[in-house]
């Protein structure tokens, strides 16, 4: 079909613009003007910051250094040897009260980290598939934090 115009489709006709370029649109080649820019981004504001969970956050801050005095001499530590050194200190002492509360804190680390590990619960199951899943969840959550 000689004499047939290009219709800027990839339909037939001669294939290129007047500068030489393919106006070829299609499958994998979109429109010119709908193209990035060179130097442009494909996504200008970047990936959304994800919301840090409370792992994160206590890791962060249970990791940061102290300075402190120890026999008369300046030592750094983190904030859990710390806490840790305390509450083994006043355990000595008889009271048992804070490494208490650092094994329920303990356990209920381990119980959050565990709820990654189950099923994810889908929109296609049932009511009772999902609700196996919730109270597993549940339970595990408790069992580990020492909740009855």
């Amino acid at each position: 079909m000689a004499g047939k115009k290009d219709d800027g489709a990839g339909n037939g006709g001669p294939a290129g613009d007047a500068d030489g370029t393919s106006s070829k649109v299609g499958r994998g080649r979109p429109p010119k003007h709908s193209q990035f820019k060179k130097g442009q981004s494909g996504n200008p504001r970047g990936r959304a910051k994800q919301r840090p969970n409370i792992q994160t956050l206590l890791s962060e801050e249970l990791g940061h250094q102290l300075s402190f005095n120890e026999n008369g001499r300046l030592a750094r530590d983190s904030k859990l040897r710390l806490m840790v050194k305390q509450a083994i200190n006043k355990a000595v002492a008889g009271d048992f009260r804070p490494l208490m509360h650092l094994g329920k804190l303990q356990s209920w680390l381990q119980a959050v980290d565990n709820q990654r590990t189950f099923r994810k619960i889908e929109s296609w199951m049932s009511p009772e598939e999902a609700q196996e899943i919730y109270m597993d969840m549940i339970r595990s959550g408790h069992e580990a934090a020492g909740i009855k």
